[in-house]
């Protein structure tokens, strides 16, 4: 979420974007300032996984992918816990069905 907002107030969201016709590619400063921008947003386990990475566009949809699949991976049961926790707060269930 944080590159949704930086990139877009530097001008440089169309790199991320899926490519147009008609639109011009971007020159290599701008390439390289928006893999600098990203690999700071990054964690520095997928830093290094995708550190090869040379084009702004693949390496947005690699991470975008990474995070669906751990967001899928680890969401249910992270909710799973959650309920469990908030459960283990009350003495009896009647309680739990009062708020």
């Amino acid at each position: 979420m944080d590159l949704k907002v930086s990139l877009p107030l530097r001008g440089l969201y169309q790199a991320i974007a899926s490519p147009q016709r008609g639109v011009d590619a971007l020159s290599d400063p701008h390439k390289y300032n928006i893999l600098f921008i990203i690999r700071n947003h990054i964690h520095k386990d997928l830093k290094a996984e995708y550190l090869m990475e040379e084009d702004p566009h693949p390496l947005w949809l690699a991470i975008q992918t990474w995070y669906e699949q751990q967001k899928a991976v680890i969401l249910p049961e992270a909710l799973n816990e959650w309920n469990h926790l908030r459960i283990q707060d009350f003495k009896f269930v009647e309680k739990i069905n009062q708020y």
